[in-house]
């Protein structure tokens, strides 16, 4: 018996009554794109504060780099569940193009405004290489926002042959 107790009242082997991952993170329904964005999402805010506290962003160059990633990753699948399966969407083109489009696009946005925002308010336009650390910035984001991309075309075009 799947999904239901067993008359002894003991659930099957390995499955529990309110940890039904499989039918969560279903990729039917997008909730699997879901559950992922706010995973990175939980990452990257752990990450930050960590990085914040023990100064990971002056020790060391690389983490900067790491979390510019992880954002685009996260801000395109958000973007993707949000405008292909969330209660808000309305029935839209689920071809590469059109994904590729929803995806890259809400990454440049937040990135755009990111940089803008760390501009006005830390006046990283003081620092050297400013120029190469925002187009680092932005080109990171993008790259995680791929990688989003390639995994919605893997998950809900190809496999599910849409």
């Amino acid at each position: 018996m799947t999904r239901t107790q067993h008359d002894s009242g003991a659930w099957p082997r390995g499955e529990y009554p309110l940890l039904y991952l499989d039918m969560i993170l279903s990729p039917k329904n997008g909730r699997e794109l879901l559950g992922l964005s706010l995973l990175v999402a939980f990452s990257v805010g752990v990450l930050h504060q960590w990085a914040l506290g023990s100064y990971l962003y002056w020790v060391y160059d690389w983490f900067d780099i790491l979390m510019h990633f992880l954002a685009g990753l996260c801000v395109s699948l958000f973007s993707l569940w949000l405008f292909y399966f969330s209660p808000l969407a309305r029935e839209a083109p689920k071809n590469k193009k059109a994904v590729l489009f929803v995806s890259l696009g809400a990454v440049l946005i937040l990135g755009l405004f990111w940089e803008v925002f760390e501009l006005f308010i830390w006046h990283t336009y003081d620092e050297p290489n400013f120029v190469a650390d925002t187009l680092g910035d932005i080109v990171l984001d993008i790259l995680g926002g791929f990688v989003a991309y390639r995994y919605f075309v893997f998950h809900f075009i190809e496999i599910n042959g849409e």
